[in-house]
């Protein structure tokens, strides 16, 4: 592959990503400690981020994701107990 076309997947990735979880490109930047300025170059794929903070990316998506699904289970919790009453 590329670098050209890892830029191209690494941008349709965080782009997909802060889609799905409802995020801003602010609250990203301020969690992998960038400027809105760069996670934007990053998603439009003029510019790739270094592995460091590829890793940080990942890991913050992967947070987000798993206390939306945390949050989506107590949620579920709720409505089956509120039923039991």
């Amino acid at each position: 592959m590329t670098r050209e076309a890892f830029g191209i997947e690494v941008a349709e990735w965080m782009r997909t990503q802060r889609g799905e979880l409802g995020l801003t490109q602010d609250s990203v930047a301020a969690a992998v400690g960038t400027t809105v300025a760069t996670i934007s170059r990053w998603e439009s794929g003029d510019r790739q981020p270094g592995i460091y903070s590829y890793r940080i990316l990942r890991r913050y998506f992967k947070q987000m994701r798993d206390l939306q699904s945390a949050a989506n289970a107590r949620a579920v919790l709720n409505v089956i107990d509120r039923r039991d009453v």
